[in-house]
């Protein structure tokens, strides 16, 4: 009898524990998914959240459900402040349940203070840039003199010249040159992002911030700049 008591605390001790090491889902979210009355004026508006990891130490895989997303609502942009910076090395994605790194993939927050998400495009997008080439088309040489002293002597205790040297030399600079402009082609070969353009919530969602990697001291403000699609109606 004393065995099996031992045995079943023993199991009820191993479930707690490994229910402690699971990826977690934490709704940190202010108000519900209607909670946000700019969503009725018909204008473009930001809602805001918090993910502080000073009052919830996170484990790799911990989600972070941030802001609450109003049906029928376009985000147009996506991006995070840290007040306080981890301080180890750590990573987040920034998505919904659908792409979990839709709008950031692999953000570093232990030494990038900020970033947006529309300033990333997408692998295989390119950029062009102009570039400035000269070309010396004439020169001129020019002869300049140089004295060299070889030997002094003294006269009444006083040092005097005795030989000078003479030397002739040249330089040649440019008389023309000619500026030419170019162009180069750059890709982009960084990892595709599935909101770069945004993304239209036609339910209500969540966005996410996961923890790619462990994290006790990051405090991140994220914001979101909405439009709302239906004009009228909390919908």
């Amino acid at each position: 009898m004393k065995k099996l008591f031992y045995a079943v605390l023993i199991g009820l001790l191993v479930c707690a524990a490994g229910s402690s090491w699971a990826a977690t889902t934490n709704d940190v979210a202010e108000g519900g998914t209607e909670g946000y009355p700019d969503h009725l004026s018909g204008q473009a508006y930001v809602m805001y959240g918090t993910v502080d990891l000073t009052a919830t130490e996170a484990t790799a895989g911990d989600v972070y459900q941030v802001i609450n997303v109003p049906s029928n609502t376009w985000v147009l942009d996506v991006g995070y402040f840290c007040t306080t910076l981890e301080d180890s090395t750590m990573t987040v994605d920034i998505g919904d349940g659908a792409d979990p790194d839709g709008f950031f993939d692999g953000s570093n927050v232990e030494t990038g203070q900020s970033d947006r998400a529309a300033t990333a495009f997408a692998a295989g997008a390119t950029e062009t840039i102009v570039y400035l080439t000269n070309e010396v088309l004439s020169t001129e040489t020019v002869v300049f003199l140089t004295n060299e002293v070889t030997t002094t002597g003294t006269w009444n205790g006083t040092n005097v010249l005795t030989s000078l040297t003479l030397t002739y030399g040249t330089s040649t600079f440019a008389t023309a040159i000619s500026q030419t402009y170019g162009t180069a082609t750059v890709v982009n070969t960084a990892a595709s992002l599935g909101y770069t353009d945004g993304r239209l919530y036609t339910s209500a969602d969540t966005l996410d911030v996961t923890c790619v990697s462990d994290g006790d001291t990051l405090v991140m403000k994220v914001w979101v700049l909405c439009f709302p699609v239906r004009c009228g109606t909390s919908e």
